[in-house]
């Protein structure tokens, strides 16, 4: 009988493997990168999609960096590269309009860069990660602030030095991860506004001030 069932949750475990293994599409890229997603729609010029197991946020790529996506039921999509379409079209006055009105905005920038630049993506997107870290920190850090102070008031009012001793340290917790949050979060802003002025030397040649961190300290840069 222990045998039956260790036989049986062998079986549904293979099931439910194989089930999450085939019940995903698989967007390769031309540069090797292979994205494990739901594609919801195939546009004339670009497919959306989400990432595999969730519903959000969407993402668009752009047809011309896609080699193949290989869909749940088995088919598989090829798409011909187009080279100089893609060139003619990648870098122009409406695409300097569409970056520029995306603004703060970093879910739209990150599709806008993974559509036009990988590199700087993958960069952007990582700031965007630091940047969570950081407001993580100070969320965590204000509520056991607030946790502290009540139980160190608590403490204080009914006569609980245990109490007391343990809000303060609770308190001072707090203290630090919020001071431990700026320069993380100071650190992702900067490191995204180069991104984004990166992107706008790059392909729309304009000069810019750079400010940042050097290796002699903060630092600021006229890149031309």
């Amino acid at each position: 009988m222990k045998n039956f069932k260790i036989i049986a949750l062998l079986v549904i475990a293979q099931f439910v493997f194989a089930h999450n293994v085939y019940s995903q599409d698989i967007i390769k890229k031309r540069n090797g990168v292979e994205i494990s997603a739901k594609v919801l729609k195939v546009n004339t010029n670009d497919i959306e999609y989400t990432l595999f197991g969730t519903s959000h946020p969407l993402y668009v790529l752009a047809k011309s960096e896609i080699l193949t996506i290989a869909y749940e039921n088995g088919n598989v999509d090829e798409f011909q590269s187009q080279p100089n379409a893609a060139l003619s079209a990648a870098y122009s006055p409406a695409l300097e309009a569409e970056f520029y009105a995306i603004g703060t905005n970093d879910r739209a920038m990150l599709r806008f860069l993974q559509q036009h630049d990988e590199q700087l993506y993958q960069s952007f997107y990582k700031a965007c990660k630091q940047r969570r870290t950081g407001k993580t920190l100070l969320a965590t850090g204000l509520i056991s602030s607030i946790v502290g102070v009540s139980a160190g008031v608590a403490g204080i009012l009914s006569g609980n030095e245990g109490l007391s001793s343990t809000g303060m340290l609770v308190g001072t917790i707090g203290e630090g991860l919020i001071i431990a949050s700026i320069p993380v979060s100071v650190s992702a802003g900067i490191r995204k506004k180069n991104i984004k002025e990166n992107f706008a030397r790059k392909h729309f040649d304009t000069a810019n001030l750079t400010f940042g961190f050097t290796s002699g300290g903060i630092g600021i840069t006229l890149n031309f």
